[in-house]
């Protein structure tokens, strides 16, 4: 079930990222997203954190989610839940829908704890 939802999850990814070549870098020297994600799928997660990076703190939504969804999951970084929910916070605040349910749905289940805990 968890392999499936990667599926699902790179595919959308796929599907939003533009298409562009999957080098690492191109004439300019600069990465494109979907080199992060051509990076990601082939294991290499050191190499997608790399180009996701500065493209997460120039504002770019789809690299701000995965980043967050790496420390989610644990996958090539460290698990820790706090950064993985700024990194959706942010994704969010740029208009990606999924980290925006991502966000609610923790806000819910914080609340939640919260009110149980009393």
């Amino acid at each position: 079930m968890k392999k499936l939802r990667i599926g699902i999850v790179l595919i959308f990814g796929l599907m939003a990222a533009p298409f562009t070549s999957t080098a690492l870098a191109d004439d300019t020297g600069t990465a494109t997203f979907s080199d992060g994600l051509a990076a990601y799928i082939k294991g290499d997660n050191a190499a997608a954190l790399r180009v996701w990076g500065p493209l997460a703190k120039q504002g770019n939504r789809d690299a701000q989610y995965h980043i967050g969804r790496m420390y989610q999951t644990g996958n090539g970084v460290k698990m820790n839940q706090e950064q993985a929910y700024r990194w959706y916070t942010l994704a969010a605040e740029n208009g990606h829908a999924t980290a925006g349910y991502k966000v609610k749905h923790w806000r819910t289940e914080r609340r939640k704890v919260a009110y149980t805990a009393f």
